[in-house]
């Protein structure tokens, strides 16, 4: 066959596919709408309902970049049209804090937190000259603390990328998310529903991708350590479950929880594995009252199975993120949607692992 009739072939398979997604996506500018809240900023609530595993949003980035690289020089490129767009996106005073517990890589690491090295990063970005730096530094500093506050981090085909979207950038954070984020394509995300929803609901995501714990997903975490985590998008999290009540016999738990961190993080054989500890600490969830649903119970009894097979941390580091469940406690049974966390993060029939996004309180 010849080569043009491929390359023709190619683009009209290219043409279906897109026609395809924008028939999955159905209209998605209508299916959500952008409203000003008391205490939340802006944020994206749902136009109708949505059942699980509906799509709600198809769209590609503004701006990506491969995971880890600097901003500076991408945003001087920009067209004037793209810059008003990523303006009009919730902005920080300042850059995010550098924390060893978000690790490395962090934008004021390179610029500072008040963006005290932004001159002479321009000029060795080979973009401005020192005069044109001093010119263009007022909206590129603007624009770097955007790209600090909203950008998410995914994994492709090609490698990790961080990306800002107009829409998808806005979606606020929720310990109890309901929608999940998917890679579509190159710069390109799919908002599908992670659970029912209800016309008018707020949709939110999950922040946070990286586990603070050994075996210990993010949203199985205690109020306490979450909120501490989302300190590096600069808010303090009041959702429905960081808000709920918790029973002072549970949060002593969680306290005496916190000695166990050390020695599992350094624990690399079951010789040096601190199995007593986890298992006393088991026995007194079990004295409480705590069942298996809860976060505490579920992750002594997975860290258990790991110190007793003497099998490394790191095999089972995701274990807890393939649970059954969201934790349930005290008077907050009835108001907890129970959300499969493999429907946010694991697919069994294939084995994959979608990695949960991450992105900033956006507006």
């Amino acid at each position: 066959m010849p080569p043009a009739v491929l390359l023709l072939l190619l683009g009209a398979l290219l043409v279906l596919g897109a026609a395809v997604v924008r028939r999955l996506c159905g209209g998605s500018a209508e299916k959500f709408l952008l409203v000003e809240t008391a205490e939340r900023g802006k944020a994206l609530v749902a136009k109708g309902s949505f059942k699980q595993g509906d799509v709600i949003l198809l769209e590609e980035a503004i701006l990506s970049l491969a995971a880890g690289a600097s901003p500076v020089a991408a945003l001087g490129l920009l067209s004037r049209s793209q810059r008003r767009r990523l303006a009009a996106l919730h902005c920080h005073t300042r850059l995010a804090p550098a924390r060893a517990e978000d690790g490395a890589g962090a934008l004021s690491e390179q610029l500072g937190e008040e963006g005290e090295r932004l001159l002479e990063e321009m000029v060795a970005s080979g973009v401005w000259t020192a005069e044109q730096a001093v010119q263009d530094a007022g909206w590129l500093w603007q624009l770097l603390r955007v790209w600090d506050a909203n950008k998410l981090s995914f994994v492709t085909a090609q490698g990790p990328e961080q990306c800002v979207f107009e829409r998808i950038s806005r979606l606020n954070h929720s310990c109890e998310p309901n929608v999940r984020l998917l890679p579509a394509g190159p710069k390109q995300l799919l908002v599908v529903a992670a659970v029912d929803i209800r016309e008018g609901e707020e949709l939110c995501i999950c922040y946070p991708e990286r586990n603070i714990l050994p075996m210990l997903h993010f949203l199985h975490a205690p109020t306490s350590w979450r909120r501490r985590t989302l300190e590096r998008w600069q808010f303090l999290c009041r959702c429905v479950r960081c808000e709920a009540p918790r029973p002072e016999q549970v949060e002593d738990l969680e306290e005496e929880a916190r000695a166990l961190v050390s020695p599992l993080q350094a624990a690399t054989s079951s010789e040096d594995f601190p199995i007593d500890q986890v298992l006393q600490l088991l026995s007194q969830c079990q004295d409480a009252g705590l069942g298996c649903d809860h976060w505490l119970s579920f992750w002594l009894l997975s860290l258990c199975m790991v110190g007793s097979s003497a099998r490394p941390l790191q095999v089972a580091s995701h274990g807890v993120a393939r649970a059954s469940h969201l934790p349930r406690g005290g008077d907050h049974v009835g108001k907890v949607k129970q959300h499969r966390m493999d429907s946010l993060v694991y697919d069994r029939e294939n084995g994959t692992r979608h990695r949960p996004l991450h992105s900033s309180r956006s507006k």
